[in-house]
């Protein structure tokens, strides 16, 4: 090989090589891009279901509390009124007794 035939193929391998690398970079850019996109799509999704759901739990959860807290409301009136019975029973009983002893 000569000189110049060894000159014209360096040229070429490096230019060639060049043409390479910027196709290459421009690919990995392209192929970057698109992962981005579709992981950015992917945790949007995943974040807005999450949100969703959450808040229907949350929601379920509140309903729950309202509904044992008016059935504990309840429970308790009840109790205070069968208190109430029993102690004005037992009460007038005692003064009834009491009455009748004097």
């Amino acid at each position: 090989m000569t000189s110049s035939e060894i000159s014209d193929l360096s040229g070429y391998t490096s230019s060639e090589l060049s043409r390479e690398i910027s196709e290459l970079s421009s690919d990995t850019s392209a192929e970057i891009s698109d992962l981005s996109s579709l992981t950015f799509h992917t945790l949007s999704t995943e974040i807005s279901d999450l949100s969703s759901d959450t808040s229907i739990e949350i929601s379920v959860a509140k309903s729950l509390t309202s509904s044992e807290i008016s059935e504990l409301s309840s429970d308790t009136s009840a109790e205070i009124s069968d208190l109430s019975s029993l102690t004005f029973h037992t009460l007038s009983t005692e003064i009834s007794d009491l009455s009748s002893d004097t």
